[in-house]
């Protein structure tokens, strides 16, 4: 599963574009996270940040789909950028 600058990928879903700084440090919609965390099926996600080409990549945050926890993340990248994927 692929989620990126409000847009996601997977079998059977179709991309969409949000005004992610509506939405504060979660820059989604509760609806859509709840909707991310039912169709992920209990699979492991993590959070990775954009670097540039050739530049070596931070490495991948793991994350759980807890509304609240998931802004007190210890290591969160979505508090050092706004640019991330998970």
């Amino acid at each position: 599963m692929f989620f990126a600058a409000g847009g996601l990928a997977k079998e059977g879903w179709r991309g969409a574009v949000l005004y992610r700084g509506k939405y504060d440090w979660h820059a989604m919609p509760r609806m859509l996270w709840e909707a991310l965390e039912t169709s992920g099926n209990h699979s492991p996600w993590w959070i990775c940040g954009y670097v540039e080409k050739g530049a070596p990549a931070a490495p991948a945050v793991p994350f759980a789909f807890d509304w609240d926890g998931f802004l007190e993340m210890p290591g969160n990248p979505v508090r050092e950028s706004s640019e991330w994927v998970a």
